[in-house]
């Protein structure tokens, strides 16, 4: 049995790439004899092959057309074989009309083709009710980045912090957020007393990174981990995280490291939470208040008890749903 995995063709889509690995991963430890490609890296004309195609990733229902969804409405028609989308989410921008034009045709087209559709988040899902995208086919899930199995026997050695410059929520402007960042990161250094590190996937949050640390008073090491693998063994080796990018922080809890949600996205991080009922425990970028901060570092633990108690529960779901997609395949 053949399965194509579609996800953001961007290679430094770090979080949708680890998407397309722990999906295969779990196909793979279900079915042994599948057989899993990425289908940027072979011709279309080779999909006439795969009995099934996988969507993903978080970019699916955002603002522009990264999927090649002609060719996969194409292939659906021509060979009538099955299409899934799985835990996908959407980029939320207020100031922009969503879903419009051609895009909106696309998704209303793909979600009229799709055998089984799971979403992410009450947002995402509210949003496609609101374009009557919604089906019999449509249910909400979690994201897929859930599918993440815990690494075992690294060793937790600092606290990790993440910021970039462009942000998206961009209410408070970064020259006015970074004194404030510079003082709640400054204050959990202080209190862990243990070595920092800045996770710099992406080459803007290098820089991003840099200005956090050369005002803090205990300074950190700026990593600059450029591949998947690696960001992602920096990440593990973490006792506690702190920062921007939404699967970072969700792959450090699923890790059991001790993070706090930050929301920097408008409601991202409410999107990805909010099905695990823990949307209480985010914090908001234009409202982080030191006391607040403090507090909820305290009982980081208990937020992570929680987290991982639902994470788990959630992980068991996306099992499932994966386990009856290959049983409907077969």
């Amino acid at each position: 049995m053949k399965i194509g995995i579609c996800v953001d063709n961007n290679p430094g889509a770090f979080n949708d790439t680890l998407f397309g690995i722990f999906t295969a991963t779990e196909i793979m430890r279900q079915c042994p004899k599948c057989e899993v490609y990425s289908i940027w890296r072979v011709k279309f004309q080779t999909w006439k092959y795969f009995d099934a195609l996988i969507l993903g990733g978080g970019s699916l229902l955002g603002e522009f057309d990264i999927f090649p969804f002609s060719e996969i409405t194409k292939w659906h028609n021509r060979y009538e074989g099955k299409l899934y989308v799985l835990g996908t989410g959407y980029r939320y921008y207020p100031d922009k009309e969503l879903l419009t034009g051609q895009h909106k045709k696309n998704l209303k087209t793909l979600f009229e083709h799709a055998d089984r559709i799971c979403l992410r988040g009450y947002k995402t899902l509210e949003l496609c009710e609101q374009n009557d995208l919604c089906t019999s086919r449509v249910e909400l899930l979690a994201d897929a980045i859930f599918l993440a199995e815990p690494m075992v026997g690294t060793t937790r050695e600092g606290i990790g912090f993440n910021v970039r410059e462009e942000y998206e929520n961009q209410k408070m402007p970064f020259d006015v957020l970074l004194p404030k960042l510079v003082k709640v990161f400054d204050a959990i250094a202080q209190k862990a007393n243990v070595p920092i590190t800045f996770l710099a996937p992406y080459p803007n949050d290098v820089l991003s990174n840099q200005k956090v640390n050369e005002k803090m008073h205990l300074h950190g090491v700026i990593s600059k981990a450029n591949t998947q693998f690696k960001y992602y063994e920096e990440l593990t080796k973490l006792s506690f995280f702190f920062g921007m990018r939404a699967h970072t922080q969700l792959l450090a809890g699923i890790n059991h490291i001790p993070f706090l949600p930050l929301e920097y996205h408008f409601e991202k991080m409410w999107d990805a939470l909010s099905p695990l009922d823990l949307q209480d425990w985010i914090v908001n970028i234009n409202n982080i208040d030191m006391d607040t901060i403090s507090k909820l570092y305290d009982k980081r633990f208990e937020f992570l008890y929680r987290f991982f108690e639902a994470a788990a529960k959630k992980r068991f779901a996306l099992k499932k749903f994966v386990g009856s997609l290959l049983g409907d395949i077969q």
